[in-house]
């Protein structure tokens, strides 16, 4: 049987979409996603963009991977994470008793419930489509606190500043996030190009971020203002359209096909 290498490298060669599902990214985890990423940049030469690209990645696994281990300790706890109060008490326990060390423990658990994260290299032919998936929905806390970490980190040019300034109050996904934004940003990528949203279809919650191959590719948030401007409706109220399933945002096509 052939090695993920070999798939991902076959995959890449014929212009197919790259899916990788992992419950906890273990180091052959990590050559594999290195791999497949110096391959699909290889292939369409921005190979300069590997580092920045797998690091941005790795982030959005280990975020997507606490996501998903969240939603077993908010349930192991009963806690309603809706309820600010009861969602900042589960929070407390995660940071106090969930270290890196003891997440490993939580495989089996997130296997035998199917909690996995998702992570799709997608070939466009204007563009590389990147993207982490896991299978909820965000709290409301979550995606209040994501779009503060994107208002923040737009004014600052680079992660030491934003730690020397953020550093008394922020948790380890928003430094994520706010670390993801500015490197894309520092090698020449569009803010707009990374976006974090919940797809209604799957009910999976995505970070996905482009990398153009020519000027006729639009990012996400390049259609949704495009769409803002033809439906005539703000932002919020476009987005919560958009949620609810009854609006959509033009769907990018790509080879539906696998390693």
């Amino acid at each position: 049987m052939r090695g993920v290498s070999e798939r991902i490298r076959d995959a890449v060669l014929s212009g197919k979409r790259i899916v990788l599902i992992t419950f906890h990214l273990k180091e052959k985890g990590e050559r594999d996603l290195e791999g497949a990423v110096h391959e699909i940049l290889g292939r369409n030469g921005r190979e300069d963009l590997a580092g920045p690209v797998h690091a941005a990645i790795r982030e959005l696994v280990q975020n997507a991977a606490k996501a998903n281990l969240k939603r077993i300790v908010f349930q192991d706890l009963g806690l309603d994470p809706a309820n600010p109060e009861q969602y900042e008490r589960g929070m407390q326990y995660f940071r106090d008793s969930l270290v890196e060390s003891r997440i490993a423990e939580y495989q089996d658990r997130l296997r035998a419930e199917n909690i996995y994260t998702r992570i799709v290299i997608q070939p466009h032919p204007n563009a590389l489509l990147f993207s982490v998936e896991n299978r909820f929905p965000l709290y409301p806390s979550e995606e209040a606190r994501i779009r503060e970490k994107f208002a923040t980190s737009a004014s600052i040019d680079n992660l030491y500043d934003y730690y020397m300034e953020f550093s008394d109050h922020i948790e380890g996904a928003g430094m994520g996030i706010a670390m993801i934004e500015i490197l894309l940003r520092q090698v020449g990528l569009d803010s707009r190009a990374f976006t974090i949203h919940y797809d209604p279809v799957t009910s999976h919650t995505i970070g996905r971020f482009v990398i153009p191959l020519n000027d006729e590719f639009k990012t996400n948030r390049q259609r949704f203002d495009d769409l803002a401007k033809e439906k005539e409706l703000p932002p919020e109220e476009l987005r919560n359209s958009i949620q609810k399933g009854s609006l959509s945002l033009p769907v990018v096509e790509a080879t539906p096909a696998q390693a």
